[in-house]
């Protein structure tokens, strides 16, 4: 979230300083490379916030509800920002702060609790 937070505006800048095929292709190239560090981490870090019994109607609503409020509305605040503030690159707010937010959520995390060893198994096979 980070590589993702630094390189959203610079790229949204270059991409409209001359629009082309290829720079929207090296723009995409590069958020979903950072974005790819966000993703492979997310699942267990979230789904580590709920006690066992209610993991999974935890994870679904939390999940869900952030797609569903980010997500949902982010056509409508996207149009309404590049209307308001007559810069192409102010789609590039929006993510900027949701980075923020997501930045903020991570801090806040708390750590899983861990009990006593770490589970070993026997596969039967001897060294």
């Amino acid at each position: 979230t980070l590589a993702f937070f630094i390189m959203v505006y610079p790229l949204y800048v270059w991409v409209a300083a001359a629009p082309s095929v290829e720079r929207l292709l090296v723009m995409q190239l590069l958020l979903c490379t950072a974005i790819g560090g966000f993703f492979g981490p997310a699942p267990t870090a979230l789904a580590e916030q709920f006690p066992v019994e209610v993991r999974s109607t935890g994870v679904s609503v939390a999940y869900n509800v952030a797609v569903m409020v980010f997500g949902g509305f982010a056509p409508l605040i996207v149009t309404w920002l590049t209307k308001v503030l007559g810069t192409p690159v102010a789609p590039s707010f929006y993510v900027l702060f949701a980075c923020l937010l997501t930045l903020l959520g991570t801090y806040c995390l708390k750590e899983a609790p861990r009990a006593g060893k770490p589970t070993t198994f026997n596969l039967g096979v001897k060294p």
